[in-house]
C-alpha cells in the first residue's frame, strides 16, 4: 500500500514530503475522494445501498465502540453540512476529548480549531468530499472506516429516506488508506496536525487481524442495538 501512495523509498521520505506526494495522487486521481478512493484502491470492497437511519446507526456504533477502548485514536469524520454536525457536535466533542486528534469536514464558513474539540476543515459545495458521509477512527488496537456517497435524487427527499452507497471496513490496509486520503485533504489547511497524523499511522503497528474480527462483531452488535431499539 505505501508503494501504491507515494512509491519507493517512503520510509525514507520526510514527513511534509510524504504529505505533498499524497496530495498529488489526489489530484492526479481528478480530485476524487474518501469513497471513490477506497472503491478504486480496493475494488473488493461492495457498497450497500443504506437509508440514514442506519447508517446512523452504524457510525454512532463506530464511534462507541472506539470511544469504549479508551486507545486515543485519532479519528475523521465528514457530515456534508455543517448543520448537521452541529446536531452531533456534543457527541463529537466527547470523541474529541479521549482522542490524539479528531478532524472533521462539513461546509463550515471558516477553518476552526477549538481547544479540545474537533478541528472544523471547510469544505465547498464544488469539492466531491461534499457527497460524502465518512468516519474514520484508527489507533494501536483497533482500525475502522466507515465511506458512503450520497446519489442524486430526481426530488427532494425526507431526511429518514435519504440513501447512501456504504462501505465499512476493518482491514487495516483499508482503514489507513482512508486515514491518509483525509491526513492529505487536511494538510491544505492545517499542515502541521496532518503531519503528525500521518506520523503516528507510520509510527504504530497495525491491529492483530483476530482482535479486528473481535472489534467487527462488537460493532455489528452495537448497531444492532441501535437499530432494535428506534424500532
Amino acid at each position: 500500500m505505501r508503494d501504491f501512495l507515494v512509491g519507493p523509498g517512503f520510509d525514507e521520505v520526510p514527513v511534509a514530503g510524504r504529505l505533498f506526494d499524497i496530495e498529488k495522487n489526489l489530484h492526479d486521481e481528478h480530485d476524487i475522494y474518501g469513497f471513490a478512493i477506497l472503491r478504486q484502491r480496493h475494488p473488493e470492497l461492495a457498497p450497500r445501498l443504506l437509508r440514514k437511519p442506519i447508517l446512523i446507526a452504524l457510525s454512532r456504533a463506530i464511534e462507541d465502540e472506539s470511544l469504549s477502548r479508551a486507545e486515543r485514536p485519532a479519528l475523521f469524520a465528514s457530515f456534508q453540512r455543517e448543520r448537521y454536525y452541529r446536531q452531533a457536535e456534543r457527541r463529537w466533542g466527547e470523541l474529541a476529548a479521549f482522542a490524539d486528534s479528531a478532524i472533521v469536514f462539513a461546509d463550515f464558513a471558516a477553518l476552526r480549531t477549538p481547544a479540545g474539540r474537533p478541528c472544523e476543515i471547510p469544505i465547498s459545495n464544488g469539492e466531491p468530499l461534499i457527497r460524502e458521509w465518512a468516519v474514520v477512527c484508527v489507533a494501536r488496537g483497533h482500525a475502522v472506516c466507515l465511506a458512503a456517497w450520497e446519489p442524486t435524487t430526481a426530488a427532494a427527499t425526507p431526511e429518514r429516506d435519504r440513501h447512501f452507497e456504504t462501505v465499512w471496513s476493518v482491514e487495516p490496509a483499508v482503514v489507513i488508506d482512508a486515514a491518509r486520503t483525509c491526513a492529505a485533504i487536511a494538510a491544505a489547511r492545517l499542515p502541521s496536525l496532518a503531519a503528525a497524523v500521518l506520523a503516528r499511522l507510520d509510527a504504530e503497528p497495525a491491529p492483530a487481524a483476530a482482535d479486528q474480527l473481535r472489534l467487527a462483531g462488537a460493532i455489528t452488535g452495537r448497531a444492532l442495538t441501535v437499530i432494535s431499539a428506534a424500532g
